[in-house]
């Protein structure tokens, strides 16, 4: 039974969503002003690229905007948009119509997408002519995701139905690029592709990235055009109770029209699943509210005079207002459960913002001691710091009391998956140093430690940390007092970066002597397991590298096979 209930909404997608492109819809417009003017993207005030007289009909209508005002249309081999305004629909539902808008929206939608990352090859190949830009879809409307430049030759795969178009892929790009600066080869005929091409494997990148503050921007701002539209709701509420309670309309001093909002394609494309939601509900709800508002003005239009307002229409538009009421309170809801309460970090704070979520960092200072817990139901801490490139640290980690097993992060703080060093400590206690940290280029930094876990007992302990510099081959241990309760850092000369660290026996680490002063140990790599690699040197390299497979126990000392039990 669910197998069957999956393959009938499969179906049913495929029908709806599968034909997208450039096929007919069914639809005819017809022009009935001067003129109507086709536009690169649905908006008044954008580039226009023709313009339609009185009595052109539109053949090819195949999706509209979000709001309902727009029309994609095929106009002379190119997509463009016409607004509904100057047109008289002759045949079919333009509410059928899939909702498209290349400034938002990737070219077949983001169900299947014509554009974005791919990772399939076409024996099709063409040569690019001249400097090209890959977009979004067919059209000067979607935004770049790529650039080509002259003789670059690229991967084939389908094409619009004029011709004008032809999406291609290069360095795992799946795109739109002008067939005009193509030269195909091998004989390959522009009629032999298939219309639409390929759907991509994933989105694509915009070529300005989309980063986790414009995320925010973009609550933000949906939050303030709610606050925007609450007078026209409110005004719109007291006319609409004035005339049920009176049964007339006190015609003036009509509100604002709120207009709809279109995310911005990167943010949306890398936000889909949490902006999408909000951007439909929220223009839903503006287009609710202009619909209150326009029938109040319809009635104050209407001949005669006294204007009256039935109680029936009364009723109507009271619920309309309750609804646009309920959708604003859901919306507010929403948005401030996402948006954090502060944003603004003060003079010693980072802003970290990943995946949607957001949280005040402290600021750590190279060279000094920080002293932390970590307990069941706080098992992770985050920091950040700023350092120079060149800059070579020792990245130390002390336990003081309790079972815990900290293992600390260090990573780009734009990027905190780009993992620069890892080192592990473990129940045993002793001091934990990762392999030395050289700061690649200027800039902050991000340092996480969380518990390893694995142990018998919930996670309970303190511990110290520290980033301490290497300056001319010395550098500072942490050393800890127990009767004093202090952490201090000792100096000792000569403490030199070696094949998997600097020199450390509590963790077992091999020092300078063991190796035998032979040159640094580079680790072959950091997938390797055990058994993939040759010598000890190498398995401790691997391991302060951040592959922590190779000592599944936690003791410090990697491959059994290799250094022994």
């Amino acid at each position: 039974m669910r197998k069957s209930l999956v393959i009938g909404v499969l179906v049913c997608w495929v029908l709806l969503h599968g034909f997208s492109g450039f096929a007919q819809s069914g639809i005819r417009a017809l022009v009935v002003n001067e003129a109507s003017n086709v536009r690169i993207t649905p908006a008044i005030g954008s580039e226009v690229i023709g313009s339609a007289p009185s009595g052109y009909v539109f053949e090819f209508v195949n999706a509209r905007s979000a709001d309902g005002q727009w029309l994609r249309v095929d106009f002379n081999g190119n997509e463009g948009w016409v607004n509904i305004t100057p047109l008289v629909i002759l045949q079919g539902d333009i509410n059928s119509l899939p909702v498209a808008d290349p400034r938002s929206i990737p070219y077949g939608g983001f169900e299947s997408p014509r554009a974005g990352q791919t990772n399939r090859v076409s024996p099709d190949i063409a040569r690019v002519t001249n400097g090209l830009r890959i977009r979004n879809g067919p059209s000067q409307g979607y935004p770049t995701i790529g650039n080509l430049f002259a003789n670059t030759l690229v991967s084939v795969y389908g094409r619009t139905a004029s011709n004008n178009w032809i999406q291609v892929s290069h360095n795992g790009i799946l795109g739109w690029v002008n067939s005009g600066f193509l030269e195909f080869q091998n004989g390959l005929q522009i009629t032999s592709l298939p219309i639409d091409g390929i759907v991509a494997d994933a989105p694509a990148i915009p070529l300005e990235g989309s980063t986790g503050s414009e995320y925010f921007d973009v609550l933000k701002l949906f939050l303030a055009r709610i606050d925007l539209a609450q007078p026209s709701l409110d005004n719109i509420r007291a006319k609409w109770t004035d005339a049920a309670l009176v049964g007339r309309a006190v015609c003036r001093d009509y509100p604002a029209r709120p207009s709809d909002y279109v995310v911005p394609q990167p943010v949306l494309a890398a936000n889909y699943g949490q902006l999408n939601p909000i951007q439909e509900v929220f223009n839903l709800a503006m287009a609710d509210l202009r619909q209150a508002i326009d029938l109040f003005i319809e009635i104050c239009n209407l001949p005669g005079t006294g204007n009256p307002v039935g109680q029936g229409a009364a009723s109507n538009a009271l619920a309309l207002v309750a609804r646009i009421d309920q959708r604003f309170a859901d919306l507010r809801d929403k948005l401030r459960e996402l948006i954090p309460p502060d944003l603004e970090p003060g003079p010693n704070e980072c802003l970290l913002i990943y995946r949607q979520k957001a949280e005040i960092l402290g600021v750590i200072q190279t060279g000094q001691i920080y002293r932390q817990f970590l307990a069941p139901n706080d098992r992770a801490v985050g920091f950040c710091f700023d350092a120079l490139a060149g800059q070579t640290f020792a990245v130390e980690l002390l336990r003081i009391s309790g079972n815990v097993a900290p293992i600390i992060a260090i990573s780009s703080f734009d990027n905190p998956t780009n993992i620069l060093i890892v080192g592990r400590g473990s129940t045993s206690g002793g001091l934990t140093l990762a392999q030395p940290l050289i700061i690649p280029q200027n800039g902050r930094y991000l340092v996480l430690i969380y518990d390893a876990g694995g142990g018998s007992e919930p996670p309970q302990g303190e511990f110290a940390f520290a980033l301490v510099p290497i300056i001319n081959g010395i550098t500072q241990l942490l050393a800890y007092n127990a009767d004093t309760d202090t952490v201090t850092l000792s100096g000792v000369p000569g403490i030199q970066p070696t094949a998997t660290g600097l020199n450390n026996t509590s963790s077992g680490l091999p020092n300078s002597s063991s190796a035998g002063g032979a040159a640094p140990v580079a680790c072959p790599s950091i997938t390797y397991t055990c058994d993939q690699l040759f010598t000890c040197q190498e398995a401790f390299a691997c391991l302060a590298s951040g592959n922590l497979s190779l000592d599944p126990d936690g003791n410090g000392k990697p491959c059994p096979n290799l250094c022994g039990p």
